[in-house]
């Protein structure tokens, strides 16, 4: 799965320190006989109870999943015109300058116009030398001339620089921003064992199979907010410290702090439980970095770092897929919530593509419905979304998933989609392309890299699979896939094998020139799908002739689920020109809905057609409307009206419709539909033939029958009470029951056939 670069080419470009502290050097002011520093600034005073109210006033109205923490409050603070200065006896000079935050659960600042002289030491320590963050060094200097610095837990810092007697030229800064931590981030002010209880931290057992993806992610702290981002592999060759995550987290990463590696060890981890986690390091950090791209579309932001981050680390730069194709089966995000230590989960449904409105803009999103293990929250904004072949495909954008206790609360979460942002603008800085594949090679699909790892020669990769049936009632299937070089030497031939339920009785082999990066798409030929849940994969078995060197990234699998009732149905829809007010689902007798819309953006008409598989019954196709004006309302010129036809795919038969004449149906259209008339009619019991939903119901009953004449229907309490009789004559019914007190209630149904009699709840 690794895309490995040469590491004697990978020293020779690398830089370890820049834009990170340097351990081991201690504040003056920690082992020497100083003066305490006697000049201090006093912010204003804050309302931290306020201030989380105001956050979690905000949280209702948003979707948004950055996390405040802090207010951040202006100043304009010339650090060497104000600070204490002293000589000290080894001819360095001491200079420090006080911060009082009154009641501050954490300070941390945003220095502006700064630049160290080469052998100076900036630290920040609380006032009684106990702890500091440091030393920033001249290595931290960047073009940007701006330093974002870590969480210091006090609410007062002294600032502290340490200079050399024959400095090149005098260091100074700015301090712009003081920010005031008005959350409780406990211990250490990083927000350990914050986030809900049903969290599962990244070394869990559900994380095995992860650990290199793991790696490439980091929590961002902006100014007085978290977020969080991942480390982005390119087709260049080389490694350049392209970091992603979500626009709304702010354009401007030029004092930001990356935070490497921060999570539980192994041993240590909460895995969906109470217990709190153990703590990991926080020293791994990047400050600082250079938007290159962004777009509010898709809801990410590309930045690159200001210095590599010390592949010492087990960094990783993740690979990614472009290609946008909804056949995501299952998924994973790794991310920060609440500030806390870096967590996973895990989604074993397939994804859903929706537009929805965010931050002004129309994001088009992947949805995970309701993660099946964890959930996100704030602080988890710009986290990376991986599909099954462990690939980037999306950043967090937001969501309303949370924590109930040890279980998530089964809402869904959205995440721009990397596929839409690759290059869906005009310009080299709305889009990613120009930046992940600036050689033009035209890749779809990439694998990440370690930087540590020499590379494999020969390595072909697999994924993408694609051509699972229409319709779960379609035999057949054209299955194809996306072949990948991942190493280093020219592919020419691969051979692979394939079947359904691991048989893989079948092989085929490709030939052709295939060089690194770049990738082809393979179809294989029909495929005849058995009935039932069937898992189908492909693997290859060597490259060029030889086994191939990267097995983990060898085999794909997806799961086909073919009915023994073969009926297909086809919906058309017409969207008038409001599409985000429409939506729309099929439910079968039980009530239990079967397929939704995916959600439409304004201004989309044209027509949309839907396949669906559906078992011999009775079902209801209902439209929603948000205006309460149906699916009309437009000009001529703008579509006009909206309508529908559902039809049998195989002979066009009409099952339920709606005429744009009858487009304006107010919020709610409902249509009761059957399919799968059977043959010998007479010998099919009657209560195969006699339908009666929603099942469990509230305010209406439905009975529908397969060419009966029911005469009439009566019903009964469990005592065998009569309450209800009616003469009916035809061959459906439906009963207004919202007078009904809930109960069971039993329905007897006299027809041409016969009598029977059926369960009904009233909830």
């Amino acid at each position: 799965m690794i895309n490995k670069l040469l590491f004697s080419a990978f020293l020779l470009t690398i830089g370890f320190a820049h834009g990170q502290t340097v351990s081991g050097i201690f504040p003056p002011n920690f082992k020497d006989k100083v003066p305490a520093a006697t000049s201090f600034y006093v912010t204003e005073k804050v309302d931290n109870a306020l201030e989380r109210l105001i956050v979690q006033a905000d949280r209702l109205e948003s979707i948004d999943k950055m996390m405040r923490f802090g207010k951040e409050l202006p100043s304009n603070i010339d650090f060497r015109s104000v600070a204490n200065k002293f000589e000290m006896p080894n001819g360095r000079t001491l200079y420090q300058y006080g911060i009082k935050s009154k009641g501050a659960l954490s300070i941390n600042l945003i220095l502006e116009n700064f630049q160290l002289a080469e052998g100076a030491y900036l630290f920040l320590t609380d006032p009684i030398s106990k702890e500091f963050i440091g030393a920033y060094t001249a290595a931290n200097n960047n073009e940007a001339k701006v330093l974002g610095t870590e969480l210091l837990k006090t609410d007062e810092i002294v600032v502290v620089l340490d200079e050399p007697a024959q400095a090149n030229f005098a260091s100074n800064f700015t301090i712009t921003t003081i920010v005031h931590g008005f959350d409780d981030l406990e211990t250490l002010a990083k927000g350990l064992n914050t986030s809900g209880d049903c969290h599962y931290d990244v070394n869990c057992p559900i994380g095995a199979g992860y650990e290199l993806q793991r790696n490439s992610v980091a929590m961002i702290v902006n100014g007085g907010g978290f977020c969080t981002g991942s480390l982005v592999n390119n087709t260049s060759g080389s490694i350049i410290p392209y970091f992603i995550t979500a626009r709304h987290c702010s354009s401007n990463p030029t004092n930001w702090v990356f935070r490497f590696r921060w999570e539980a060890p192994a041993g240590q981890t909460s895995c969906a439980t109470s217990t709190p986690s153990g703590d990991g390091p926080s020293t791994m950090n990047v400050n600082g970095a250079v938007m290159k791209a962004t777009n509010g579309n898709s809801d990410f932001l590309l930045v690159k770092l200001n210095s590599l981050p010390d592949p010492s680390w087990s960094i990783f730069y993740n690979g990614w897929d472009n290609t946008d194709i909804s056949n995501v089966t299952n998924a994973a995000g790794i991310h920060h919530p609440d500030g806390d230590l870096k967590k996973i989960s895990l989604e074993e449904n397939p994804l859903l593509q929706q537009t929805i409105s965010f931050n002004g803009s129309q994001d088009r999103t992947w949805v995970v419905n309701n993660w099946d293990f964890g959930a996100t929250e704030p602080g988890s904004s710009g986290s990376p979304l991986f599909n099954q072949q462990k690939r980037l495909i999306g950043v967090l954008s937001g969501g309303n998933s949370a924590c109930s206790g040890t279980s998530g609360n089964g809402q869904p979460d959205y995440y721009g989609r990397f596929g839409y942002g690759w290059d869906n603008s005009p310009l080299a800085s709305g889009r990613l392309k120009d930046w992940l594949d600036s050689t033009n090679t035209g890749a779809s699909i990439i694998d990440g890299v370690d930087p540590f790892i020499g590379n494999d020669l020969v390595d072909g990769s697999l994924g993408n699979l694609m051509g699972a049936p229409a319709s779960l009632c379609d035999s057949m299937a054209n299955l194809s896939f996306t072949l990948l070089n991942s190493g280093l030497d020219t592919l020419h031939t691969v051979y692979l094998e394939y079947g359904f339920n691991s048989a893989f009785d079948l092989n085929y082999t490709w030939s052709g020139n295939l060089a690194t990066y770049e990738n082809v798409i393979l179809t294989l030929p029909g495929l005849t799908v058995p009935h039932g849940m069937n898992t189908f994969s492909v693997r290859v078995v060597n490259s060029n002739g030889i086994t191939d060197q990267d097995i983990s990234n060898n085999e794909i699998t997806t799961v086909i689920n073919r009915l023994n009732n073969d009926f297909t149905a086809k919906l058309a829809l017409d969207l008038d020109c409001y599409g985000s007010e429409t939506s729309w689902e099929i439910k079968n007798n039980n009530g239990i809905v079967l397929y939704s819309s995916p959600g439409y953006a304004d201004d989309t008409q044209g027509t949309y057609n839907y396949l669906f598989c559906l078992e011999n019954g009775c079902y209801s196709i209902i439209f929603y409307d948000q205006y309460s004006d149906g699916m009309s309302g437009c000009a001529s010129a703008d579509g006009g009206n909206g309508s529908f036809v559902l039809y049998n795919y195989v002979n066009g038969d009409i099952l339920a419709e709606l005429a744009e004449n009858d487009a304006n149906f107010g919020n709610q259209y409902e249509q009761i539909f059957c399919v799968g008339a059977p043959t010998g009619l007479g010998e099919i019991p009657l209560e195969n033939r006699v339908w009666l939903f929603p099942n469990p119901g509230t305010d209406q009953l439905n009975i529908q029958t397969e060419n009966l004449q029911v005469s009439t229907i009566s019903v009964y309490t469990v005592t065998g009470q009569a309450i209800f009789h009616q003469i009916v004559n035809a061959e459906a019914a439906s009963l207004n029951t919202s007078d009904w007190p809930a109960s069971f209630y039993l329905i007897k149904i006299s027809t041409n056939q016969g009598d029977l009699i059926q369960r009904w709840i009233k909830q």
